[in-house]
């Protein structure tokens, strides 16, 4: 492949981005982890493809030099499970390369099954590989990162608590958490922490997963995929996206965000908008329908942020954090996309609406989160009342919303 045909290539970047930079990606031999770590070795870093398989990991490595045309990886052996070989491969790189800048925990191992049947050792290995490795890694890595006031740690989160997953969601759940930690102790720092979720991607493991776990749900393979058609994307898109994220750390610092929101921010598009523009049959109603709520929605958003805005600092940094962590984008790209959206809405430009993939799930989700809150903070019962059918009204908006851009999609 040409490496201008790259899909990191079509952003806001050059390959001068991360030069100088040192990256880290466990499990880089192949499917996501080997295209993170080509998107990263892109944009200019120097890539350390740590790997447990020598035979993927060195196949990676000389892939991704013919490719850049440079030194631009190279692999380290690494066991994730095991600290004595976490502590030797920081050595090593201590010793060759001088300094690690990026961490990228992409290395994982899945256990399926019920959690009344899946055997203790099987949740050890995957706490070890899933949890257990990544604190290790931040343990051995970050200290240098603060020294030189710039780094990057990278979770990879998955889609949370779902029925015979437990063994592999439930480490996932807590890694996204230990980034979460990492963003706070670190704040102000210029070392960033954040979680990428790759979305539904058809890599070997995730196929030979879904083969295990479809008929635990009642379904064929083709079904289980049927169910999140909408959300497939291939390995390519999923490991830019986790580059890009890593090049806009300072953006997404303790959040958990999606690879096509880190690809969306980075101006890189994969999706074919212009042939659904042109073919749509979304009729001019709908986008009159979707104008007056998105208005709506984004007054409330507006209403709250002011609101927030008045708050003393230590109170005003947790609502933000806390804002973060369940809407997976900063208040100001809310602002941002919304806006955006109800200035689409009253061009009629539906090929503007389709270049906006916001997660509105997640903003429906914030905005129950704080109705939870209210009912523990609001002692007035007058005011709790006024609070929560302010707040429910937003979301049966937002819902709407959701449902209203969904129909831009089919």
């Amino acid at each position: 492949m040409d490496i201008t045909e790259l899909l990191i290539s079509k952003g806001i970047f050059n390959n001068t981005t991360l030069k100088g930079k040192v990256a880290v990606v466990t499990g880089g031999g192949g499917g996501i982890g080997y295209e993170a770590a080509r998107a990263l070795a892109w944009l200019g870093a120097h890539v350390v493809i740590a790997e447990i398989n020598k035979a993927t990991g060195l196949a990676a490595v000389e892939e991704i030099n013919r490719q850049i045309g440079r030194k631009a990886a190279t692999f380290f052996y690494v066991d994730i499970s095991n600290a004595t070989s976490i502590v030797e491969l920081a050595e090593k790189l201590n010793q060759n390369l001088g300094q690690v800048d990026i961490v990228l925990n992409n290395a994982t191992v899945i256990s399926l099954g019920a959690v009344k049947e899946v055997s203790i050792n099987n949740w050890d290995t995957s706490y070890q590989v899933n949890l257990r490795g990544p604190v290790l890694l931040a343990q051995q890595f970050l200290p240098g990162m603060l020294k030189r006031n710039y780094g990057v740690f990278v979770s990879v989160s998955s889609s949370g608590a779902a029925p015979y997953m437990g063994p592999y969601e439930v480490m996932k759940v807590a890694q996204t958490e230990l980034a979460h930690t990492i963003a706070a102790e670190l704040e102000g720092t210029g070392v960033y922490a954040f979680t990428i979720g790759p979305g539904l991607v058809k890599t070997t493991t995730a196929m030979d997963a879904i083969e295990k776990i479809a008929p635990l749900y009642g379904k064929t393979v083709e079904e289980f995929y049927e169910m999140s058609e909408n959300q497939i994307i291939s390995a390519e898109a999923a490991g830019a996206g986790f580059a890009a994220a890593i090049a806009l750390a300072d953006k997404f610092n303790g959040q958990e965000i999606g690879s096509t929101q880190a690809l969306h921010v980075a101006g890189i598009n994969i999706y074919d908008n212009d042939s659904k523009a042109e073919n749509t049959n979304i009729s001019h109603e709908i986008i009159l329908e979707i104008e007056p709520i998105c208005k709506r929605v984004l007054e409330a958003f507006i209403d709250q942020h002011d609101g927030w805005k008045k708050r003393p600092l230590f109170e005003r940094m947790w609502v933000l954090r806390d804002f973060n962590k369940h809407a997976s984008m900063p208040v100001d790209q809310w602002l941002n996309i919304l806006t955006n959206m109800q200035a689409a809405c009253g061009e009629g430009n539906i090929k503007a609406l389709l270049q906006i993939k916001a997660p509105i799930n997640k903003l429906v989700a914030y905005i129950i989160h704080l109705q939870d809150l209210a009912k523990g903070y609001v002692k007035d019962k007058n005011e709790l009342e006024k609070s929560l059918m302010y707040l429910k009204k937003w979301q049966q908006d937002t819902e709407a919303l959701e449902s209203l851009m969904a129909k831009l999609y089919k």
